[in-house]
């Protein structure tokens, strides 16, 4: 990845929910891009992943301000806003949705206001996805890529391999888990990945978002910061990484308040 000129961190799974401070998320986003930038210019992206039920893309964009010391406005692109605080700090906002197939894998659409249905089989909803959407992710999860839904993952990045992009998560993972070793093999297999911070629906993970994220050497345009982004993403420069992998004690506590809730 080269070290000089401007770059586009993008965290590429952010989920906010409503027990979520809206300042608390936008703050720590801006707090997170700016300690990842060390100095160099660059553009923060948070590419929001909707839940069923919560539509924060559009209440921010057609509602009040999400907080007093925090603004949205609209850009050239209806799928991006520009937030923008007080204190001279801007990110990109990014519509899309997560969508949970029949099988309980995940699929991410962003850049598009279309909206998939939860429940289908998830070849379908891939092939839905990039049909819809100018940005595809799908995300691993811990246990999600074993046995037949690994080899369903598989078989649609054969399919889609150049529309998709793997999803990695902070998320503590087992070193010799199969789940691993399909992520790891798409990977060489030239399929390319993006990080995403993937917040709990717990008010403390508010401040988790753009805790790890993808490095993307690209331009910055203000006014058409999606299609940046995507020239950026198709350019074929290196991507490099930002934030670390969530301790397993941290990581066994939010799964085992996630299983109680």
């Amino acid at each position: 990845m080269s070290t000089t000129g401007h770059a586009l961190l993008v965290d590429a799974h952010a989920h906010y929910y409503p027990v979520f401070h809206p300042r608390k998320f936008l703050d720590a986003a801006a707090n997170r891009f700016r300690a990842a930038a060390g100095g160099r210019p660059t553009t923060g992206y948070v590419l929001l992943a909707e839940v069923a039920g919560n539509p924060v893309f559009s209440r921010w964009r057609d509602g009040p301000p999400p907080s007093p010391e925090w603004a949205v406005d609209p850009t050239d692109e209806a799928p991006a806003l520009i937030a923008s605080d007080d204190r001279g700090r801007r990110l990109v906002l990014v519509d899309g949705q997560q969508v949970v197939t029949r099988n309980g894998l995940e699929v991410l659409i962003f850049g598009t206001s279309d909206r998939i249905p939860d429940g289908m089989v998830f070849e379908d909803a891939v092939a839905a996805a990039v049909e819809r959407a100018p940005l595809v992710v799908v995300p691993r999860g811990f246990g999600k890529w074993w046995g037949e839904r690994g080899d369903q993952v598989k078989r649609v990045a054969d399919r889609h391999g150049n529309r998709l992009f793997l999803g990695d998560t902070p998320g503590w993972r087992p070193p010799t888990a199969s789940g691993r070793d399909v992520f790891w093999s798409l990977r060489a297999a030239g399929i390319r990945h993006l990080r995403g911070s993937d917040p709990l629906p717990f008010a403390d993970h508010a401040g988790a978002v753009a805790r790890v994220g993808s490095v993307v050497p690209g331009a910055a345009d203000a006014r058409r910061p999606l299609s940046a982004l995507m020239d950026a993403l198709g350019s074929g420069e290196e991507l490099g990484e930002f934030g670390e992998p969530e301790p397993l004690v941290q990581f066994a506590r939010d799964q085992l308040r996630l299983r109680l809730r």
